[in-house]
């Protein structure tokens, strides 16, 4: 990877980090995040509130896309190391749209 590439991931995946911590605040802590856009790849490991062990979950083939001027991240496949919430991934997560607040648009385009 050249100089740029890892300037870009960098800079995504903390824009990306600080989207994603809001998000599930009131769920837990988000402790790793590790993003791949070339082979379009979410890896991030989470504490869930009350828990002692963390759980690590893995996004693949996710897509951004803009409709009706808003944008939605849609994620093509979801597992864990932890089988209930890979059954919720499965259940709540893949194939859905997800709206991404248009404060993070700007960042959020540089994981196409």
């Amino acid at each position: 990877m050249g100089l740029f590439s890892d300037l870009k991931n960098s800079a995504v995946s903390a824009v990306a980090k600080k989207f994603i911590a809001d998000y599930l605040k009131k769920y837990g802590e988000l402790q790793e995040l590790r993003i791949e856009p070339g082979v379009k790849q979410i890896k991030l490991k989470f504490l869930l509130r009350g828990e002692i062990d963390s759980v690590s979950i893995f996004i693949k083939d996710y897509s951004i896309i803009k409709n009706n001027g808003k944008t939605f991240i849609k994620i093509g496949y979801g597992d864990s190391n932890k089988e209930w919430l890979t059954r919720l991934i499965q259940d709540f997560v893949v194939e859905k749209s997800l709206e991404v607040p248009d404060q993070y648009y700007s960042y959020i385009k540089l994981l196409l």
